[in-house]
């Protein structure tokens, strides 16, 4: 309550005004990552509901989405074949007209994954015609091991056992004299599968097709 006084008359008056303080719009993005070659990049961001989110896509123009009432929106790049990073630059409410300026980001890194080609299905192939096996099983009326194989120079079969090729450390590799294009080790320094190709010796950890 106050008074006022004007032209020595004076009056009491009473009244008050509230100012409301909005909260500002908030946003947070996340990704699924790591994916692979081909995939859609998908990123999710959340935050106040129906707020307008201005972000871009690998530093490229930028562009907006609207949250839905719970507060989310979803971006889909599809098909991508490099690494890719949604910047979240600010973020509006409509309804306040407040906004503020963001710093997120996320990061949806893209991997060559394994490949897979459809198999050959046109010919049958040539059965196996040698084979080592623990199954005690061999020979046509004997289930047919192992001619029922295809395409193989030989087939190995077993339950119990593995498989294992030559063993031999990084330091010792130029002991092998004359080595061939294909020849395959077992590294047991760097712990892999080496094949030698193009005149060196590489672990095996590219899948691809080819």
């Amino acid at each position: 309550m106050v008074s006022a006084i004007a032209n020595g008359c004076s009056q009491t008056i009473s009244g008050s005004s509230t100012v409301t303080v909005n909260a500002l719009p908030t946003a947070t993005v996340v990704a699924t990552s790591p994916i692979c070659t081909g995939e859609n990049a998908v990123f999710t961001i959340t935050g106040t509901p129906n707020a307008v989110v201005t972000y871009n896509l690998n530093g490229g123009s930028n562009t907006t989405v609207t949250f839905d009432s719970a507060g989310s929106a979803t971006v889909t790049v599809n098909a991508v074949t490099t690494s890719q990073v949604l910047n979240a630059i600010s973020a509006s409410n409509p309804a306040t007209s407040c906004a503020q300026n963001l710093n997120g980001t996320a990061t949806v890194v893209v991997e060559q994954c394994a490949c897979h080609n459809d198999p050959n299905t046109s010919t049958a192939g040539l059965p196996v015609k040698h084979g080592i096996t623990l199954l005690k099983r061999a020979g046509a009326d004997n289930g047919n091991w192992p001619m029922l194989r295809n395409s193989a120079h030989t087939a190995l079969e077993s339950n119990v056992k593995g498989f294992v090729i030559t063993r031999i450390a990084t330091a010792d590799l130029p002991n092998i004299t004359n080595p061939v294009e294909g020849m395959m080790v077992y590294d047991t320094t760097a712990k892999c599968l080496k094949l030698f190709a193009d005149g060196v010796w590489s672990c095996f950890n590219t899948p691809a097709c080819q």
